[in-house]
This record gives structure tokens, C-alpha cells and sequence, in this order.
């Protein structure tokens, strides 16, 4: 488990990397907060090794709680925002395309979303992406590649996972995925929350040419060009942001949840838009 636990943190990592390269601020906080992860947990593995094993689990599991109660909480501060402006609207959710294998991250946030509209918005519906056939070749190929080397008669649940495929893939979702998806959600529908992430040519959303336009919100972590444009449009309503800034690295876990936001998260409206603008520039991609 802590190995594992190690090649998840070491992707993020790179990820973070990655998005810090292409100018994207925020991916600071993920590499940072990603590689004190792989520290801790390689520091626990070396416990481990050396018959420490009962410390370790239990700082294992500290740090899972802790990050199930970050990501719950990115989910239900938005879904709190949308209940008070928007009460007794009708939501669907749009969630990552399912790729086989166990997604704790995203029951996090769906129970936090959950847990924000309590009775004054009602979820009709949640809807994923067609996985690719593209992708589901690229799947059995690694199964197959893992069965052949290992000598193994099955393939490990969360072997696709451990090899970065739902890193890669998993929360991306391209402008013709997202139109066609777009055609499932329900006539009486007025909210879209989207726990993927945005597409990356927003102009080309259908969504936006429909009547009435149904409010739209979600939770990001690759910012597409022109998001801050489309927020103070109004064509977007309410957006989570990581805040590049935050704090990673602190032990304890605020008890108010608007404190617990505000370490890690920005929540983003047409109402503060210019002003985190103006704060956090180069959060915004101008490509």
C-alpha cells in the first residue's frame, strides 16, 4: 500500500512539473505538496523495512484523512455557494470517465457536493465521458504487457492506476466529449457541475448556445485559456482553483471549513474574478 501510495504521490509530482513548465502557477503546489507526500511515505516504507511498520500505517492513514477532508471540502464550500444563490435548483454532475479501478478522490468530492446542497438543490443526475477505444486498447495492451512479464494469472485492480493512465487521462475530457455529453443532461436541469476538467476550447462548448443556459460550476485543476474571460462572461458561474500559494504542509485541519478552504483552495466567481486576477496572474493561461 505505501509503495503505491509513493508511485500515485511521484505522478503528481511530475504532473505538477509539467503544468509549473507550461507557466501554470499553481502546478508549484501540487509538485511541493506531491513530493513532501513521497518523502513521508518513502521515510514509512524504510520504517517499514525495518519492522516499523505499526507507526507508519497509522501516518499513512493520518495523511489519507487529511486529504479526504481537503477534497471534500474544495466539493462543499462550491456546492454551499451554489445552494445560497440557487436554491431549489436541479443539479447534474459531470464525473470522470470510468476507467475500471476505485476513484476515492472523486466519492470525496461527490459526498462533499452532497453534503453542500443538502435539501435546496437536488442532484437528477450524474453522467461520464465514453471511455476512448483508443484508451481501452491502450489498457489491455498494459494488462497484457503485465501478464506476460509478471508470470501472474490476473492482473492487479489498481495496476492501470499504479502505471499513470488515470493521472493521464482519467479527468480530461475534450470539447467533443463534453457536446456530446452535454445532449444527456436532462431538459429541466438548470445546474452543471463539472468534476472533470474543463475542456480545453471553451468557446466550442454547446452548453452555452442552450435556452434557458443552464448555470454551470466545477472544480479544476488544468486551467484552459480564456477561463477567467468565460467566468466574467457569465457563462461559467463558480469555479474552484488551487491556490499555488497554499498551505501543504501543515499537520492540523481547521475546523471551519471556510479555513480549511482557504489553505488550499481559491473559489472563483464573476463577482471576485478581477481581483484574483490581478493577484495570482499567471494562474490564468493567456495562449
Amino acid at each position: 500500500m505505501i509503495f503505491f501510495l509513493m508511485i500515485i504521490a511521484a505522478i503528481g509530482m511530475i504532473f505538477g512539473a509539467v503544468k509549473m513548465k507550461q507557466g501554470m502557477e499553481w502546478g508549484k503546489g501540487v509538485t511541493v505538496a506531491c513530493a513532501i507526500l513521497v518523502l513521508i511515505l518513502a521515510v514509512a516504507h524504510t520504517k517499514n523495512k525495518m519492522g516499523g511498520g505499526k507507526i507508519s500505517d497509522k501516518e499513512i492513514a493520518r495523511i489519507q484523512q487529511r486529504e479526504k477532508m481537503y477534497q471534500q471540502v474544495s466539493a462543499e464550500k462550491l456546492a454551499r455557494k451554489m445552494a445560497a444563490a440557487y436554491p431549489g435548483s436541479k443539479a447534474v454532475i459531470i464525473r470522470p470517465m470510468d476507467l475500471g479501478f476505485d476513484m476515492p478522490d472523486l466519492e470525496n468530492k461527490i459526498e462533499g457536493i452532497k453534503t453542500g446542497f443538502g435539501q435546496d438543490i437536488e442532484i437528477i443526475g450524474i453522467l461520464s465521458p465514453e471511455v476512448p477505444q483508443m484508451l481501452i486498447n491502450e489498457m489491455e495492451a498494459m494488462k497484457k504487457q503485465y501478464l506476460e512479464e509478471s508470470g501472474e494469472s490476473e492482473v492487479p485492480e489498481d495496476y492501470v492506476m499504479s502505471m499513470g493512465l488515470g493521472m493521464e487521462y482519467g479527468d480530461m475530457i475534450d470539447v467533443a466529449q463534453f457536446n456530446q455529453l452535454a445532449k444527456k443532461i436532462p431538459d429541466d436541469a438548470d445546474l452543471v457541475v463539472l468534476l472533470t476538467e474543463f475542456p480545453y476550447e471553451l468557446e466550442k462548448i454547446s452548453l452555452w448556445s442552450k435556452k434557458p443556459r443552464p448555470k454551470v460550476a466545477g472544480i479544476v485543476n488544468s486551467i484552459p485559456p480564456k477561463l477567467d474571460a468565460a467566468i466574467e462572461a457569465g457563462y461559467i458561474t463558480a469555479v474552484v482553483l488551487p491556490k499555488y500559494d497554499g498551505d501543504f504542509t501543515s499537520k492540523d485541519i481547521p475546523d471551519d471549513i471556510d479555513e480549511r478552504f482557504d489553505r488550499r483552495f481559491l473559489l472563483v466567481t464573476a463577482e471576485n474574478i478581477k481581483d484574483i486576477v490581478a493577484k495570482y496572474p499567471q494562474l490564468f493561461p493567456t495562449m
